[in-house]
């Protein structure tokens, strides 16, 4: 027997090919026992492989709904803020969800009397950021940061580009740019949170997002611990532009989940800048304060 295109199935896949015969339109040829799909144009032959793959992601989201159901059932839902239980299958409850919103207090800022922190020119244009750093503000980045809490990430990113998608910035020539991780950092994480950020935040803003555009080109430590002239050092030089033709003569919308100094986001600037780019808002969720 020839097999055309894919490789010869074995005695089950045949079997199953076989059964579906009814649903498929499939004959068997008598002549050269070959397998085609009834075509008014042409004949295509059919992919056993891709049967067999399509079958196993069927059993695979069934069995993976199943599990979820049980676990559900053991280990019901409660919201990530209160822990009180839900009743659906979500990860806060429309009390805290409702208090997140109304805590909402969008700062903009700009220049040296903002960031006085920092050491020689600022090359961004604005920061924006929406919430007071509080405690359950940190909670929350905490949670979208260590803990994998990426729907949540999600979510906050959509509250960002809802109440983003009427600025004078957020048009036809706006691009959407998250601070990069370098990669020994996002293999540990295993993602990138001001990606997820982004992702939310395209679903209400017209804009491209440019994930690979700004890359981190050099590790750098951790900016929790560090003074405000060491984390200038620690990120300097630490980015660049792999695709200027992507960011020349656009708004950039730099997205970070936090913005304390302002040393990554003016370094990440510089690199936008010098690649050709228009303008640079920096956006975050809060902005900690820093003595």
């Amino acid at each position: 027997m020839e097999w055309h295109g894919y490789p010869k199935p074995d005695g089950r896949q045949r079997d199953l090919l076989l059964s579906i015969t009814a649903f498929r339109g499939i004959h068997r040829s008598h002549e050269n026992d070959v397998f085609e799909i009834a075509s008014d144009q042409s004949q295509v032959i059919v992919s056993v492989k891709k049967f067999s793959q399509s079958l196993y992601h069927s059993v695979f989201q069934f069995v993976k709904s199943f599990f979820q159901i049980l676990v559900d059932f053991i280990y019901p839902p409660v919201c990530i803020q209160c822990n009180q239980r839900l009743d659906h299958r979500g990860f806060i409850c429309e009390s805290c969800k409702n208090k997140f919103l109304n805590a909402m207090k969008p700062h903009f800022q700009m220049g040296k009397d903002d960031f006085y922190h920092l050491q020689g020119d600022i090359f961004f244009n604005e920061v924006i950021t929406f919430w007071d750093y509080t405690p359950d503000m940190e909670q929350l980045i905490f949670q979208i940061k260590y803990q994998r809490k990426k729907k949540l990430g999600l979510l906050l990113g959509q509250i960002l580009g809802k109440t983003l998608q009427t600025v004078p910035f957020c048009g036809e020539d706006c691009v959407i740019v998250p601070v990069p991780l370098h990669n020994v950092r996002r293999r540990e994480r295993g993602y990138n949170q001001s990606e997820i950020l982004c992702k939310g935040m395209a679903d209400y803003i017209a804009a491209p997002i440019q994930c690979d555009c700004l890359i981190r080109c050099r590790h750098t430590l951790t900016q929790t611990k560090l003074t405000a002239h060491e984390r200038q050092e620690n990120v300097k030089d630490a980015f660049e532009v792999s695709k200027p033709c992507n960011v020349k003569g656009k708004t950039i919308m730099l997205v970070d989940d936090v913005i304390t100094t302002g040393a990554t986001i003016n370094n990440c600037a510089l690199s936008l800048k010098r690649a050709g780019a228009e303008a640079i808002v920096g956006i975050a969720l809060a902005r900690p304060r820093l003595e």
